[in-house]
């Protein structure tokens, strides 16, 4: 296995080469910075999707070794959507393919193809990753593994998800190492030059990190680990002794989530216990000693990973948190992927294939793959020409949207599964919203008050820090809200469009006649109102009261739990299709 990975590594390498700059100023700006950060983002959605897969792979290979030695008998393999299920991804990985493919034109030609080949190569494993779930479904649920006496087509299966995982892995470090030679020839375009100041110097403390693993994910030699860690723990000194200077143009340290003392303070943090854990991987060597795998398995893939990535919001997802709340022109960190190795049962029949594994011709690999690539490439570009569907991550195709959002601020919505859950879904909404889209966001508590006036949804940033601000403030006052609320849908009204007044609410509450009223004239001019319900339960009293709302204005109720929030949002602002 080694050696093909060290066959790849040389094959590979020639790709990262530098390429001449280009005669004109490359400029580091929010275009160049939104076509790179799609690719990450990609990447990252990747290694999402693949790591849920790598738990499955993991327990039929136990359960594997566990029939040939034991006879026990392989359960039934429940393989769950991954790539299609939207409570996974901020954005599914094939929903990304349109907007890499929009932003393309940004990133300098010579490099354009370099990076969509990396990310259609990267698709592929994932999906042969995908559909070896599919052949161990099949194998193990059809019984097919009783007529296999030494489960020959179950270990094959696992050779090639072994295969697969080292190759996402390199495809990872490929797209990681031409981003970063990008960024380092362009000239940078802050918005801040503070912030940017601050971001850069945390850029090089991920990639000390990222170093850090592999040198243990390969096994490197005691002594390059240690002078990678001493150099890394300096980095994190530096950055802490240099803490004040950096945060000087920063709002005090204050209790908000959102505080960049506390998010400065959470990346060095998850950077210390990466570091005391290569320390401990250099001085614990009976740790892991009595294990199936060698320790640098377990360090890099139970130790570090979660340190590192998304579960456990680990360190390059404090610093991509940073950078997206800060809005600065620069590029996100990539997570990296799980490392898989077969494990043999314990009989002389499996010798051979701990020291002798065969491996598929490296020609053959790029013959299938670029095969591949040019189906994806067709696909990509045809899809990104297709009007969404509805429920998919998109609204192209779909009307401009008008977007009011009432939201009750009373002190009964501070539940985590209320307003925590709204303001989660929300975010999760703003990615696919296109300049023309308009949001408003009012709060009503004792008074109604216009907190975000209509604003396009292509300033991200403004959006974010709004949500990011709404909190409890005591009283609810629904009939203030609604009539503000309808006031300013009527001034920003947009003919032909989805105009829509969405209820963000947790209580039964009166309405005057004056206020049906104007949800009736709402209706009869296309201005629509639905009502969002959100509660640990799905209360009768509360629901009977928003149901006939809805259904004057003309609109709809919805009982919001976490399982549904983010797609229900999404299905309001694709209530009509753009009329021809």
């Amino acid at each position: 296995m080694k050696n093909y990975l060290l066959i790849l590594f040389n094959i590979w390498g020639l790709c990262l080469q530098p390429t001449p700059t280009q005669a004109q100023t490359l400029l580091l700006d929010s275009n160049l910075c939104k076509a790179l950060n799609n690719y990450v983002i990609f990447s990252n959605e990747v290694v999402q999707a693949t790591g849920l897969m790598y738990e499955d792979f993991e327990q039929i290979n136990l359960q594997m070794n566990a029939f040939l030695e034991k006879k026990i008998v392989i359960p039934n393999y429940d393989k769950i959507d991954v790539l299609g299920n939207y409570d996974l991804f901020a954005e599914l990985p094939k929903d990304l393919y349109s907007q890499i493919y929009q932003t393309n034109v940004f990133i300098p030609a010579p490099r354009r193809k370099q990076l969509y080949d990396l990310i259609n190569q990267t698709h592929t494993v994932m999906e042969k990753i995908d559909g070896l779930r599919v052949s161990f479904a099949n194998y193990i649920n059809n019984g097919g593994y009783k007529k296999d006496s030494l489960l020959n087509k179950g270990y094959n299966y696992l050779q090639q998800v072994e295969l697969a995982y080292i190759d996402l892995f390199i495809l990872q470090q490929r797209l990681h190492q031409n981003i970063a030679s990008l960024v380092a020839v362009a000239q940078k375009d802050a918005k801040n030059e503070a912030d940017l100041a601050l971001i850069q110097q945390f850029y090089p403390l991920i990639g000390q990190a990222q170093q850090l693993f592999f040198s243990i994910k390969n096994n490197n030699p005691a002594q390059d680990l240690r002078r990678q860690n001493v150099d890394f723990s300096s980095s994190i000194l530096s950055l802490r002794q240099n803490e004040k200077k950096l945060l000087a143009h920063q709002p005090p340290k204050d209790s908000s989530a959102f505080c960049y003392h506390k998010r400065f303070d959470t990346i060095l943090y998850r950077a210390q216990r990466i570091s005391e854990v290569v320390l401990d991987y250099g001085q614990n060597t009976q740790k892991y000693q009595n294990l199936a795998h060698k320790p640098y398995f377990y360090y890099y893939n139970q130790e570090l990973i979660w340190l590192h990535n998304r579960p456990n919001d680990g360190l390059v997802i404090a610093y991509n948190k940073m950078l997206t709340a800060m809005g600065e022109n620069w590029v996100l960190g990539c997570e990296l992927p799980f490392s898989f190795e077969v494990l043999y049962p314990n009989l002389p029949a499996f010798d051979k294939y701990r020291e002798n594994f065969e491996m598929p011709d490296p020609a053959e690999l790029a013959r299938i793959w670029q095969q591949r690539q040019d189906s994806l490439r067709a696909d990509s570009l045809r899809l990104a020409n297709e009007p969404a569907k509805l429920g998919d991550k998109s609204l192209k195709g779909f009307a401009t949207n008008n977007l009011i959002f009432l939201i009750d601020v009373s002190s009964s919505m501070a539940a985590a599964q209320k307003l925590p859950l709204f303001k989660k879904s929300l975010q999760a909404l703003l990615p696919i919203l296109r300049s023309e889209d308009l949001i408003t966001i009012i709060t009503y508590s004792g008074k109604a008050k216009l907190v975000l006036p209509p604003t396009s949804g292509s300033n991200q940033e403004q959006i974010l820090q709004v949500i990011g601000e709404l909190n409890i403030q005591g009283l609810s006052d629904a009939e203030a809200g609604l009539t503000l609320g309808y006031e300013t849908a009527f001034k920003t009204f947009i003919k032909g469009g989805n105009n829509r007044i969405l209820l963000v609410t947790d209580g039964k509450f009166e309405i005057s006649r004056k206020i049906r009223n104007l949800i009736k004239k709402g209706r009869k001019n296309s201005l629509f109102l639905s009502a969002f319900y959100f509660d640990e339960k799905e209360f009768k009293g509360n629901k009977d009261n928003l149901i006939p709302l809805t259904e004057i204005g003309g609109g709809n109720y919805r009982y919001i739990q976490p399982d549904n929030a983010e797609q229900t949002l999404l299905i309001e602002a694709q209530s009509f299709r753009k009329s021809n």
